[in-house]
């Protein structure tokens, strides 16, 4: 893989969080999975002469830039020249150019149509964004057309800039967003809530539901057993060049009754299992039931991998051998892998 000794930075990142009265709605009337199904036939990768074996840094939480705690990382950041050809994954409009978009240097935001009626936290959606940061220039013809105030569109696989590292970035590389309903991260939103691109929730997904999915590669592996007054730990790896581990849901069951006594469910598109009580705080994990652990070298050259902690307090007296713990780990296209112990 094309990792490089060098770590790619990037603080350029908008917190956003999912508001209570939304989180009540996340698990209804959702079907982005089966729109990206269709949106994923033929989409381009965004880098000419770069694939998936360039990702050097997933979605999801991660750890700080400056080394501190970690935080939620919205896109996916992928190595490349400087200089290399940065094109669209799929048809659009030019929705923003940004000379300094935050952190994120030199930026383009195209809005796409989704190809039917699309639902995400109960809310009807109309548009998707794909964000392009970092970019050492922009193809001038497209900022003309866009200053003189024209609606420019864009084709599939048509060059927009070049990879640089501009804003936040000790390298060249690309940080690729893919927002749904609304361009903007929560943190904005609340500030306008009376505008169009207010949807009550942190728009960012997954970047990855654009590509059609590999053979299963998720790995599930107990670091360390439930024992009396101690937290379990498990550690789930997949493919590091199409990372897309999203859902954990843990359940602790009691066999002879045939019940279950405990559950939890972390979900990385939809931010449940963090913090949310405001926007700054979703970077910090809710260490009140099974939270992520982000590692401090995440990805190898074979792998991406995250542990998840359950709690002594969320374990309770239910770490004997008395009850079964499963853990289910589910990728953003709903397959899965389970793990007994």
């Amino acid at each position: 893989m094309k990792k490089g000794i060098f770590l790619i930075i990037c603080a350029m990142l908008f917190f956003g969080a999912v508001l209570p009265a939304q989180d009540a709605l996340a698990g209804k009337d959702n079907n982005l999975r089966s729109q990206f199904k269709e949106i994923r036939e033929k989409s381009s990768w965004p880098i000419l002469g770069t694939d998936f074996d360039d990702i050097i840094s997933p979605f999801g939480p991660r750890t700080s830039w400056d080394g501190g705690d970690f935080y939620f990382h919205r896109g996916l950041d992928i190595s490349a020249d400087e200089g290399a050809s940065i094109i669209a994954v799929k048809k659009g409009v030019v929705y923003d150019i940004d000379e300094y978009y935050g952190g994120g240097g030199r930026t383009v935001i195209l809005r796409h149509d989704f190809p039917g009626e699309a639902k995400f936290f109960g809310r009807d959606l109309k548009y998707y964004y794909t964000l392009y940061m970092h970019m050492s220039e922009f193809n001038q013809e497209m900022v003309d057309a866009f200053n003189r105030g024209e609606e420019v569109k864009i084709k599939k696989g048509q060059e927009i800039g070049k990879v640089g590292s501009t804003g936040n970035a000790t390298g060249p590389h690309l940080h690729f967003e893919l927002k749904v309903g609304s361009p903007w991260a929560l943190s904005t939103q609340l500030y306008y809530p009376s505008s169009e691109n207010y949807t009550g929730f942190d728009p960012a997904v997954n970047a990855m539901w654009f590509y059609e999915p590999l053979e299963k590669s998720t790995s599930l592996e107990l670091i360390r057993k439930p024992k009396e007054n101690k937290a379990a730990m498990l550690r789930i790896c997949t493919s590091d060049d199409q990372p897309i581990a999203n859902r954990v849901k843990f359940k602790i069951r009691n066999p002879k009754k045939k019940i279950t006594i405990k559950k939890s469910n972390l979900n990385l598109n939809k931010r449940k299992g963090f913090d949310a009580s405001s926007t700054e705080a979703l970077g910090e994990a809710d260490k009140s039931a099974p939270y992520v652990k982000v590692l401090d070298s995440a990805l190898t050259s074979e792998n991406f991998c995250f542990d998840v902690v359950v709690p002594k307090k969320f374990m309770d007296e239910y770490y004997t051998d008395k009850y079964k713990r499963i853990i289910d780990v589910y990728d953003i296209w709903g397959r899965k892998k389970r793990l007994k112990f």
